[in-house]
């Protein structure tokens, strides 16, 4: 098995259905994390991963950022945001700094999907895959931070303050976002 082909099933390994708020959110960070380190290892793809392999990761990489990331950033500031703010107010500097972070990681995201899209246009250009690398990197160490501070204090919230009938609210409305 390839890097690639790795990095393939740790992502669908960590996609199942889930019905508590916490297990949803460690899902969504457990993506968020493979997609990242997809992202590098195509950047650093040794010359035997085939150009169709390389074009399917980047095209998992654009769609997964592209789509699925916005979707966890409105489930952060338009669902949980508002009820810690409500309930755990001692959280809103952790809050307010997620959402910062969010806002700080949209360049980063825009050339990151730029780049992933000229790779799988020249899966074999070592010019671009170092640009690719040039931005990859720096991202998954932000997501890396950004992560960790999220699951350190924000969901130690969650599970602490917000009451079960909350979660489950939460819930809905992730599922609506994503018409599940």
């Amino acid at each position: 098995m390839t890097r690639l082909q790795i990095s393939k099933a740790s992502v669908a390994a960590s996609s199942g259905a889930h019905s508590d708020l916490i297990e949803l959110l460690v899902a969504c960070h457990a993506r968020i994390r493979s997609f990242a380190q997809l992202a590098v290892a195509i950047a650093g793809a040794p010359s035997a991963v085939s150009e169709a392999e390389i074009i399917d990761g980047c095209e998992r990489c654009t769609r997964y950022f592209a789509e699925a990331l916005p979707l966890h950033v409105a489930d952060e500031e338009q669902s949980v945001m508002p009820r810690l703010l409500a309930n755990a107010p001692e959280v809103a500097s952790a809050l307010q700094t997620m959402q910062a972070e969010h806002h700080e990681h949209e360049p980063l995201l825009r050339a990151l999907l730029t780049q992933l899209r000229a790779v799988a246009s020249a899966p074999h250009d070592l010019v671009a895959r170092a640009a690719l690398a040039a931005v990859a990197v720096p991202l998954q160490t932000a997501f890396e931070q950004h992560l960790r501070g999220e699951e350190d204090t924000v969901f130690r919230a969650i599970r602490d303050r917000l009451t079960v009938a909350q979660r489950a609210e939460i819930v809905e409305e992730l599922r609506a976002r994503r018409q599940l």
